[in-house]
């Protein structure tokens, strides 16, 4: 933490660390100016166990809350674009984990970019899928 900015870390599968996300006291969220975005991740907690479930989401705060409430590991790609890049280096590195898909809500937006893009990749890798309720009307 920087003041009142929360500074995370942005690793690739190597663990060499690539970029920083600040997140200031509004939720305002930005990358360092030019820095690479794509295949990099923020992992909660540690994998101790061959075919243990692990989550990957978008967001820090949601991934966080998911490991918190579960325990698994939890993997956070920063964006939906970034989801299926970071899922499927997941997939490939450890095969034997049992991957869930954690989508965002972006029903706000004119196409629902979290959903869909949560749905494509766990299609494509065969991961489970967790979305968030449906609003009340």
């Amino acid at each position: 933490q920087a003041g009142d900015v929360v500074l995370v870390p942005m690793y690739d599968a190597g663990g060499s660390l690539w970029n920083l996300q600040r997140i200031d006291g509004a939720g305002q969220k930005r990358f360092l100016r030019g820095g690479r975005t794509a295949g990099l991740f923020f992992l909660f907690g540690e994998f101790t166990l061959h075919g243990e479930q692990a989550c990957i989401g978008e967001g820090v705060a949601t991934m966080g809350a998911v490991h918190r409430a579960s325990g698994s590991p939890c993997i956070a790609t920063f964006s939906a674009k970034n989801l299926g890049p970071v899922a499927r280096i997941w997939h490939h590195a450890r095969p034997d984990l049992d991957l869930v898909i954690c989508g965002d809500d972006d029903s706000h937006l004119e196409t629902n970019v979290g959903r869909e893009a949560a749905e494509a990749v766990a299609h494509e890798i065969g991961a489970r899928l967790a979305l968030p309720l449906g609003r009340a009307a």
